[in-house]
């Protein structure tokens, strides 16, 4: 039954379209979880989610670490694991490829990663499953 047909989940749909309308970007979705966008992750990154995964990056010059947990908080091993990160700083992109280092890391150095307020950032993975997973990030003054 679509929510046309039924008028409490019209209402409910009606009222989420709102709230998203009136919070972009304030927060990232993953089943019935939300982080919200500024949200700092154990390892002072920002937190985020991308499919089964909860993703937590810290730019740093020169560097960039990605820490890969389940929806459980459970570390994901990142062995074999191909990953990737853009980095988009005003009309230029960076694309890095992230390599495991060890347990539940992911890492790139590179001397072009200068993180700035305003950069984007597009981490992407392909879970074991073959699907495919994606998490975005923008530096914020408070990050």
């Amino acid at each position: 039954m679509s929510c046309l047909r039924n008028p409490r989940r019209g209402a409910a749909a009606v009222f989420a379209a709102a709230l998203a309308l009136a919070l972009p970007g304030a927060a990232f979705a993953h089943g019935d979880e939300v982080h919200a966008a500024w949200t700092l992750g154990p390892n002072g990154g920002l937190f985020g989610s991308a499919g089964d995964y909860h993703v937590e990056l810290a730019p740093v010059d020169g560097a960039m670490t990605v820490w890969l947990t389940d929806i459980d908080g459970a570390p994901v091993p990142t062995d074999g694991m191909a990953a990737t990160v853009a980095v988009q700083h005003d009309d230029q992109r960076l694309d890095l490829d992230l390599v495991p280092a060890g347990d539940h890391m992911l890492e790139v150095k590179d001397e072009r990663i200068q993180p700035a307020e305003g950069d984007r950032l597009i981490f992407q993975t392909i879970a074991p499953d073959g699907e495919p997973n994606e998490a975005r990030f923008e530096i914020r003054p408070d990050d």
